[in-house]
Order: structure tokens, then sequence, then C-alpha cells
């Protein structure tokens, strides 16, 4: 028993006690900290992010021995003198700064909140936290996802999904409701299923998904293999289609629709495209002059020897009249004899009379001046649409058909869209190339219709044919890391995640299956890709999303205004040469409904709750001015540091610059109190005692 206490009295005497021991604590901490801040791969290699290393536990644990320490030294070796006051406040407010780090590393949440102009939202995106989103039923829920990794893949492919057995990443099963009566509603209740989950068996940090057609020699279905840049950052999809997968039988492309549809022989082929072409018909009367003709967005011709011309400019499939009627409508420029030219619009199918639009007045709107009465009456135009017969889509701006035969190698694409003419290419064989124009954006019909059609990309894409698709395999291409995008892999846009899903349907029949699903990083504001989920005899559609887990706002937050300010002589609509980028935001209280309004710019955050919350300008939509994007972040033991920052400053000051006036002073008082008793030999007596 000695022993063991002279063994513990040793122990303490060489640690907690020890001034040398404290020492080495300091240079551990600092060199712990080098290492995480300066040395990113060494963090990546154990999993963690920058709050996640400073707040794992080597240095919690180095940070506990170091107050430990110090509490220990100061209270045995440090007397509580007033000469001393310096190192006591010095230590104390060393340990009060290591507390402040510690709830600072602690409590930190970081993220970035996606407003669009006039809406309020009240949550933003987790830096560093990931969820799996599920969505059926026209709800959407969430898991949290906490021990996912960031950095390194973990996959079979890799040998070590093992690295994922964990028990958050195990058997999820999103909650999507919780009623009154304590009731939860799951992802299986959305579904219509008895049972179902979702377990994470792989995961890679920057990768990309890509389909290939998986051939099948007995099978006789048609499908096609190319690849089509993004509408939105032109980054290139591979892109399967395939009739006989319904699945593939058409994809989105923008705007655009792209399908596979298959006819009985050539004479049903050139009937379609004959009728693409004619969907538009005019029948036009001047005079004794009468012309039925065909005719397409872009087309000029002119009125046999009327000395008229025409010019087609536009077509909007889907015209809201004044009375709320949904009506497809023509705009087209006439240039008539004596050298007057106006623009006149027309319905279809003489659902209303002729407008004419009088050029170049003052004040005029984009289209012209609107007449009440035709400029024009001599020029008589009745207007007829097929609808059918055009191919265009509803709820799109344009199609592309693949059109194939059987027992035929050759392949019809054909083309349409609302404000350009029918264009037809031909593949011969399994191989070949077309040229797609970029899909047309929102504000195609309306630009073309005042004579300024929006330029657009034009790109080659590379078409694979094969005449025997068995099935589509989705699978993973990882991308090497000496080409990796250094922001797209800090945004972990191209995060991929393999899940298992199982479950009972609602017959109690059991299934399962894998799933590739890809990241998003706005899972409410833009569409899902990929992740679906196939639960037989569904009651509804069912996907999942990986993406950052959403956390609750400190405020409801309103983007009321955007604002890109520019430096002299330039346009903020260019995106270029921009001086300040500001959002003006409302910020309500939840609790008390209190709203304030502030300004966010560069360099200027917006403070909130006490100082607790910092919100930044982190993007902003230059061109259209509808959405900003804001860095959230909250400050959670600040002050605690601060004070304690501000405890060692005040102590070094005591030690450096008061501590030698009380010593001398002390020294004097004492020596002159010995003087004084007759114990110190006046010779020794300091200067003025006597």
């Amino acid at each position: 028993m000695t022993q063991l206490l002279d063994a513990i009295d040793w122990l303490f005497r060489h640690t907690l006690r020890s001034v040398i021991f404290g020492i080495a604590l300091m240079v551990s901490i600092a060199a712990y900290v080098a290492i995480g801040s300066g040395l990113p791969g060494v963090r990546e290699y154990f999993e963690l992010d920058e709050l996640g290393f400073f707040n794992a536990w080597p240095l919690k644990a180095l940070m506990t021995l170091m107050v430990a320490n110090l509490v220990t030294v100061t209270l045995q070796r440090i007397p509580f003198t007033r000469p001393r006051y310096g190192v006591w406040m010095v230590h104390t407010g060393i340990i009060t700064l290591i507390a402040g780090m510690g709830i600072y590393y602690g409590q930190k949440v970081e993220g970035t909140a996606f407003l669009i102009k006039g809406r309020t939202i009240n949550r933003y995106y987790d830096r560093f936290e990931r969820a799996l989103y599920f969505q059926a039923a026209g709800s959407v829920t969430r898991v949290a996802l906490p021990s996912l990794p960031r950095f390194n893949p973990y996959a079979t492919e890799h040998g070590n999904e093992s690295y994922l057995d964990r028990s958050d990443l195990k058997e999820l099963s999103p909650i999507m409701s919780r009623s009154a009566d304590g009731r939860i509603g799951t992802a299986a209740d959305a579904v219509g299923a008895k049972a179902l989950n979702f377990t994470v068996v792989g995961y890679w940090p920057y990768a990309n998904l890509r389909d290939r057609i998986v051939e099948d020699a007995k099978q006789a279905k048609i499908g096609f293999a190319f690849s089509l840049p993004d509408a939105d950052s032109g980054e290139s999809h591979d892109r399967i289609l395939a009739a006989g997968l319904p699945r593939y039988a058409k994809i989105s492309w923008g705007t655009a629709d792209i399908e596979h549809r298959e006819l009985p022989d050539a004479g049903a082929v050139d009937k379609l495209v004959a009728g693409a072409k004619a969907a538009h018909m005019l029948t036009i009367k001047v005079a004794d002059f009468e012309q039925k003709q065909a005719v397409q967005v872009g087309d000029t011709f002119q009125l046999g020897n009327t000395g008229y011309a025409i010019r087609v400019e536009s077509f909007n499939p889907q015209w809201e009249t004044i009375d709320k009627k949904i009506v497809p409508k023509l705009t087209f420029l006439v240039a008539a004899p004596k050298g007057l030219t106006y623009r006149r619009m027309v319905l279809g199918d003489g659902l209303g009379r002729p407008t004419d639009f009088k050029l170049g007045e003052a004040g005029a709107g984009p289209m012209g001046k609107r007449q009440k009465e035709l400029l024009d009456p001599a020029l008589s135009v009745d207007y007829a649409f097929d609808a059918e017969a055009s191919l265009i889509p509803k709820n799109g701006l344009g199609r592309t058909l693949f059109v194939t035969t059987a027992n035929s190698p050759k392949t019809t694409v054909l083309s349409v869209e609302a404000n350009g003419p029918v264009t037809v290419q031909t593949i011969d064989g399994n191989a070949g190339h077309l040229d797609l124009a970029a899909p047309q954006q929102e504000d195609a019909m309306l630009m073309a219709s005042v004579g300024r059609p929006t330029p657009r990309d034009t790109f080659h894409v590379d078409v694979k044919r094969s005449d025997h698709v068995g099935n589509v395999e989705t699978y993973v291409e990882e991308v090497p890391k000496a080409i990796r995008n250094r922001d797209e892999g800090s945004s972990g846009r191209r995060q991929i995640v393999r899940v298992n899903y199982a479950g009972t349907d609602s017959e109690d029949k059991p299934f399962s299956g894998t799933v590739l699903v890809p990241f998003s990083e706005r899972p409410f504001e833009t569409p899902w890709q990929g992740g679906l989920i196939n639960v037989p005899n569904a009651s509804s559609v069912a996907q999942i999303q990986l993406a950052n887990n959403w956390r609750p706002l400190p405020a409801l937050a309103r983007l009321d205004k955007l604002e890109a300010v520019a430096y002299a002589g330039m346009d903020p609509a260019a995106g270029s040469m921009i001086r300040d980028y500001r959002s003006t935001l409302t910020l309500t209280d939840p609790v008390t409904s209190k709203s304030r309004t502030d300004t966010v710019f560069l360099n200027s955050p917006v403070f909130y709750g006490n100082n607790n919350w910092i919100f930044f300008q982190a993007s902003f939509d230059i061109q259209n001015q509808m959405w900003s994007v804001l860095g959230v972040g909250n400050r959670p033991g600040v002050y605690i540091m601060v004070t304690g920052c501000g405890l060692i400053i005040v102590g070094i000051f005591y030690a450096f610059y008061i501590k030698p006036v009380l010593v001398r002073r002390m020294k004097n008082q004492a020596l002159a109190k010995a003087q004084q008793s007759g114990r110190l030999k006046p010779d020794l007596a300091p200067a003025g005692v006597n």
C-alpha cells in the first residue's frame, strides 16, 4: 500500500504539480492546433472537419490536463499575494479561455440559407452534418447522418465498407409526421407499405453517377446512350433513352422533353414529320389574293405580287387571354406597301380577333403600341393550330423525338420547339451524331415576340444505339483527386451514397433493393435527381436524396430586396466588376413576432440575438436578382473567450508593470521597519530611511 501511495505521489509531483509537465502540455496543444490548422490531410484521414478536429477527445484530454496542471500549480506553488495577482489573473484567464474554446467548438454551427425574393424561410443547411431526405406523397422529411464520413470513399469496391457499420447509418426509418395523439407516421405509411427502412452501405466523397445499357441478345428493345450538358451548370451527364423501359422512355432537358417513340413503318414516320411542319396554318387574304400556307417560327415569305411580306417571330402555346382562357398565339411582323411596318398577334382557331401593334411609338411596350383597331384592315389572316401534330409539350418549350421502326437501322430525330423551325436529323446504324440547340429559357417567347430572339448554344452530341436493350445499370465513376475541382469538393455536391432498402409491402410480402443516391445542395428548392425507390404495390412514388441537414434559423428571414452595385460605368447584369452585393432582410423573432429590417453586404454582416448569431453574404443572383445565399453561424462562448483574453492581458500588464512597483515598495517598507526596530545597520538602510 505504501508503495502505491508513493507511486501516486511521484506521479502527482511530476505531472499536475510540475511546471515542466505544464510546458510540455502547452507544446503538445500548440502542435495539435498547428497540425489541425495547417495539415488538412491529417484531419481528413481521421474523417474530421475543422470543428470536429478541435472538438475531438485528444485535444479535450490535453486541455483538461492543462487546466488541472494550472489549478494545482497555482494553488500549491503561487501564494495569493499582491505581487502575484498578475500570475493568478493570467492563469485564470488561460482557464477561462480554454473553457470558452470548449464551448465554442462543442456548440458551434455553420451553414447557408437560400432565400428567394419575397419569401420567408425558417431554416438553413448545416455545413458539416448531412441527412438522408425522403420524399413521398407530396411530403419531405429527413433523418440525420452524424457519423457519415466526408473525405474518403468507403464501399465494397475499396474493401473498407465495415467503416459504415454504425448505428446511425443502419435501419433508418424517417418519420413523416406526428399527430396530436402521439401517432407517428413513417416512410412506410407514406407509400402504403407495412415496413420500410434504409441502410447506408457505400459512400464516395467525389464521384459521378453514370448510366449504361446492359445488352441482352434475347431482347429486341431499342435504346440510345448519349451525354447532354446540364441546363444550369453546363456539366455533362449520361442519358439513356429507351421506349421499352418505362422509366427511360422520356427524359427532361431543361425546359425540353426528349422522348423515344416507336412507329410501325416509314410511312408513319413521314406522316409525323409532315404533321409537325404543318402544325401552324395561315389563311391570308389581301383584296382578290388568297394564300394558304403552313409556317414555322423564323419563316419569311412574300404574298404573291401584293407587296406584302411576313416574318413569323414567335409562338406561345399557353397564352392567357383577358378572360383567363389558354389559347395558342402566333406573332409575326408585317411589311406592307407604302412603307408601313407593324406587328400582328393572332390567336388559334378564331378564338379572338387579331391585334396590331404600332412600332416606334414613344412610351410603347416592347411589342409596340397596342391598337384598338387594325392598322391594316385590308390584310386578313386566319390562324389554325394543330396542337397534337405540333408535338410541343403542354408544360415545356420543346421536344426532341427519337423515332424508330421495327427491323430498320434508321433513326429519325425530330426536334420541335415553340420558337423555332422543325428540324429533322437521321442516324443510320448504331452510331451517329446530332446537333441539338440548348433548351429555350422561360422568357424565350417574350423576347422572340418583339424580334429579339435569345441566342443559344448548339451542342454536338454523339449517340450510340443498341438494338438489344436488356436493362440500364447505374454505376459510380470516382473522380481522381488530381482532376477534382476544389470548390466542388468543399461544397460536397459530388457526394454519393449507396443505400440498401428493405421492408414489407401492403400484402406482407418482403422486398429489398439497392439504390445509388446523389447529393443535393438545396433539397427543398431544386428538383431531386435519382434515388428512386421501387416499393411493390406502392401508393406513391418514393425517392431519397443526400443533402446537408437542415436546422431552424434563430429568426424568420424574408428577402425583400437585392442589389448588385457595380463600379462606375459598369453594368451589374454583366456579372463582372461588381463592387458590392446587398441583400435587404426582414428578421422576425418567432417567439415575440418582433421584426427588424437590415441589409447584409460584403464585409458587413448582420448580427442577431444579442450578437450570438451572424448573417453574411455568401452568394448572389447577379443576372436576375431573384435569390441570395446567406452564410449563417452562431458564436457560442465568444464572450467567455474575450473575458479570458482580457484577464491574460491585464495579468501580464500587472506582472510586468505593477508588480515591480509593489515589490519595491514592500521591500522599502520592510527595510524601514527593520531600521526602526534596530535590526538593520544604518549603512544598509535604503535611501531616504533614517
